[in-house]
């Protein structure tokens, strides 16, 4: 075991790395190592152009992600220095099995960049609203997204939810689906609760699951995932209520679990029994 003692310490390290980047820790986006800042020259900035940001970031994650396996086989030749090694013996069949993946994320995003990237997932659910021309739902989305008015909530750092004057967006590593906030309902269909949170704070905390189901026919159904404490915000910026189902029951926030905590606490306390104000004035006399 101890003669590949270098090719299994940097196998380890190269999954944990690799882990680390697909998942996007806080640690590595903090530091910039994520697609979109690796790609910068060639990925718009989301401020600017919010719906090319993500069609080339979702692009290039697929084929950067694809790509992984061929790095680490290349990374052997460096740090493996013992030809019995299962890599060493098999690495022709190795790289061949490694360069799959990138030949079909390939394929599939040459596929998508055609026709001015009228072929993305998410141009064509834009057509959907315009099927003249979609750029025109583009620009108004990215539009939208400029101004301070929106509403921006994240889970953990792959997923978020944007919420602009008109749109719902849910932002996810290979896919970012939209839908017209006047054209769908919304339904609180799953709840769970965790006894930890992100931040590290004392306490429980619950994320729920709403379905965005949108009226217009052939754009597919997408949920978002927030923290219950947000819903409120959440459905102020929809513009009209969020079902809930049965099975579902909201945790309060930490606020109203304060104030019910307080109280209890204070009903317990012992009753003080002053004197009266007649009752002092006589013993003064």
């Amino acid at each position: 075991m101890f003669e590949y003692k270098s090719l299994l310490v940097y196998t380890l390290f190269y999954m944990i790395v690799s882990a680390c980047f697909v998942l996007r820790t806080t640690e590595f986006v903090s530091n910039g190592l994520t697609v979109e800042n690796l790609f910068e020259t060639v990925i718009d900035k989301e401020y600017h152009n919010f719906i090319l940001h993500h069609i080339k970031r979702t692009s290039y994650s697929i084929i950067v992600h694809s790509s992984l396996p061929l790095v680490y086989l290349l990374g052997t030749l460096l740090v493996n220095d013992n030809e019995k090694a299962f890599v060493s013996v098999y690495f022709y069949e190795l790289i061949v099995l490694a360069l799959l993946p990138i030949c079909g994320s390939l394929s599939v995003v040459y596929k998508w960049k055609s026709n001015n990237w009228a072929n993305h997932p998410l141009s064509i659910i834009l057509s959907r609203y315009n099927p003249v021309d979609w750029t025109i739902i583009a620009k108004n989305i990215s539009t939208e997204y400029q101004c301070l008015q929106k509403l921006t909530l994240a889970y953990g750092t792959i997923n978020r939810t944007v919420v602009t004057q008109n749109w719902i967006i849910s932002i996810k590593p290979y896919m970012v689906y939209v839908s017209k906030k006047s054209e769908s309902s919304f339904l609180v269909f799953s709840s769970d609760i965790h006894n930890s949170t992100p931040d590290g704070t004392p306490g429980s905390i619950q994320f729920i699951n709403i379905q965005v189901i949108p009226i217009r026919s052939r754009i597919k159904w997408f949920f978002v995932r927030i923290r219950s404490e947000d819903f409120k915000t959440l459905e102020e910026h929809i513009g009209h209520p969020i079902q809930i189902a049965d099975n579902v029951k909201l945790q309060r926030s930490r606020t109203e679990r304060f104030i019910e905590v307080f109280r209890d606490q204070v009903s317990q306390n012992p009753i003080y029994k002053g004197y009266s104000s007649a009752e002092v004035c006589l013993k003064l006399l």
